[in-house]
């Protein structure tokens, strides 16, 4: 049986190119204090 590794968020992102290139210059308080808002998606 070949097990195949599962996608993560940030490759989905990539693939569908909504993957935001620079998550570090996202300076909203609210990407920092929830679980919700990931500065990595770039929509």
């Amino acid at each position: 049986m070949t097990m195949t590794k599962r996608p993560t968020k940030i490759d989905r992102l990539r693939e569908l190119g909504m993957l935001n290139p620079q998550p570090e210059r996202v300076r909203a308080p609210w990407f920092e204090a929830s679980g919700f808002f990931d500065a990595n998606d770039g929509l």
